[in-house]
């Protein structure tokens, strides 16, 4: 370390190598996707499908794969940008990361991959690597540190998680890390050159079309950066600060005029202006979200990590006598930001889940080192020591994906089951429930596209002409397969499926999550 020369070319070449590692890793994790939970299916109908937001899902009819490729696909539609706009008007988020869908679908209009979603996100992913390098440069004013925090991050189960969830929060990730470098980078100067204020309105637009939640952490940043102008005195610099805002949400609402109802009046912001009075169950939201993050970030070691942290700064103190403000500085406002996003999104957020903190999995990663690093290196007098405890420590967190744990966004426990029913892709299915679960049905759908044409009866309103009707379609075929939603088979519905089948055995196939799969042998 101490004879490494960190110019712009080692450094370059560095960043490089990291991202290709990268790149590697991601591909790798990428090929195991085998499954879109529903929102993920929402986001290619919400970025292709000109019949609204919703799949057209008719019950009790003969349907083929045709109406999930409908959904997912632009097919004649390709580049016909009103549709992921309208369809976003209609919902409860803005569209920028619709249109980056639609825009990469289009170019194979007909078809539907995984990779369209994987393939945007990595390049997102590898773009918050950068910003990473960037942003730990500013706050450390380490080179070293930061190529380690971006290697670090590319390697996380909770980055590699975010990778392969297709929704906006990759994109959201990233417009993050690029705010927050604009304000490292330029709101700890003595003066913001006008660059800064540019940067800054970008940013904003970026984020407030991505995700309504980075709203959140923008008013955190601008709660702390507004009171250090301010009692800096720097009252010009303020006004044009506060204008910057302001022109910011002028131009968010022009490019996307929804967003006010959406934020004050649609159905998600008025749950969330609920949420914010009720407090009932709050203690245990915040405990199971901080798990959340400690799982994915650091191996559920989150609480040790910051104890390790305060016994630090207790050292610190008892060394230098003072806390270890000047050194942390730039840190503080981005744990402000971190903490304030933690505890209001945990508040508002219509679910305890890990999408709502992905976009802070790498803000937490960096705080974390960075930490480390200037802490260590104080007390060591070493920064290539403090930079090899750095090392260990990420490599430690990176672990179960360096030994091939597969994030879970993957859904490659869904492979056999989508493989197994290739083997069966001429056979006619139908599917049977005692009820119309539609979130169920978006999910079963990815499967039952495997086979010729398929049937679904919802057992709690079919009526006998409609099995009639069903049953004329398979008249000629020897065997049909049968999904049932219903895996505690009672005799009332054992004999309800033979009955509408015609089958004469019902040999198991296979099961996954609440589904049983036969095959109907007549």
């Amino acid at each position: 370390m101490k004879n490494l020369t960190w110019n712009k070319r080692t450094v370059g070449i560095l960043l490089v190598v990291i991202c290709l590692v990268q790149l590697a890793v991601s591909l790798y994790f990428g090929s195991q996707k085998s499954f879109l939970m529903c929102d993920e299916l929402f986001t290619y109908g919400a970025a292709n499908y000109d019949g609204g937001i919703m799949m057209e899902f008719p019950l009790n009819d003969w349907m083929t794969g045709d109406v999930f490729m409908d959904y997912v696909a632009p097919q004649e539609n390709a580049f016909s940008y009103d549709i992921p706009y309208d369809n976003q008007a209609l919902d409860v988020h803005p569209p920028l990361y619709y249109y980056l869908i639609h825009t990469i679908a289009s170019f194979q209009p007909y078809e539907f991959s995984y990779w369209t979603g994987i393939g945007l996100n990595i390049a997102l992913f590898l773009g918050c690597a950068v910003a990473l390098y960037f942003l730990v440069c500013e706050l450390v004013n380490s080179k070293g540190c930061a190529l380690l925090a971006s290697l670090l991050y590319g390697l996380s189960y909770g980055g590699l998680n975010t990778m392969l969830f297709i929704r906006m929060y990759m994109l959201f990730a990233l417009a993050l890390l690029l705010h927050l470098l604009v304000y490292v980078k330029y709101w700890e100067r003595e003066k913001i050159p006008a660059r800064g204020f540019v940067f800054l309105g970008l940013t904003l637009v970026l984020g407030a079309m991505t995700q309504y939640y980075f709203l959140i952490a923008a008013f955190f940043l601008g709660v702390w950066y507004t009171f250090k102008l301010l009692f800096g005195k720097r009252f010009r610099e303020l006004g044009i600060y506060l204008g910057t805002v302001v022109a910011a949400a002028a131009l968010s609402l022009s490019l996307f005029p929804p967003m006010w109802d959406q934020i004050f009046h649609g159905s998600r912001g008025t749950q969330a202006q609920s949420k914010f009075w009720v407090f009932e169950g709050y203690p245990r939201s915040l405990l199971n979200m901080f798990d959340i993050i400690s799982d994915q970030m650091f191996r559920g070691y989150l609480w040790p990590v910051l104890g390790v942290i305060v016994v630090l700064i207790v050292l610190f103190v008892l060394r230098f006598k003072r806390l270890p403000l000047k050194e942390s500085m730039k840190m503080l406002p981005v744990v402000f930001m971190s903490a304030g996003y933690f505890l209001l999104v945990t508040k508002i957020a219509p679910e305890i889940t890990d999408r709502y903190m992905m976009p802070l999995f790498p803000v937490v990663l960096l705080l974390a080192i960075c930490f480390f690093y200037m802490l260590f290196g104080k007390l060591a007098f070493r920064r290539e020591a403090s930079l090899t405890v750095c090392a260990v420590f990420g490599l430690f967190l990176c672990m179960p994906t360096l030994q091939g744990t597969v994030p879970s966004y993957s859904y490659n426990w869904m492979k056999p089951h989508t493989e197994l029913m290739k083997q069966y892709a001429d056979k006619k299915a139908v599917y049977i429930d005692r009820e119309f679960y539609w979130w169920e049905y978006y999910d079963l759908m990815q499967v039952m596209r495997e086979n010729s044409d398929f049937y679904v009866i919802s057992y709690a309103r079919i009526i006998q002409d409609d099995i009639d009707s069903a049953l004329e379609y398979t008249a000629e075929d020897d065997e049909v397969i049968v999904y049932v939603g219903n895996t505690a088979l009672d005799e009332e519905i054992t004999e309800y499926i033979k009955n509408t089948v015609k089958a004469k055995e019902m040999i198991p196939l296979d099961q996954f999550s609440r589904y049983t799969v036969y095959r109907g042998v007549r």
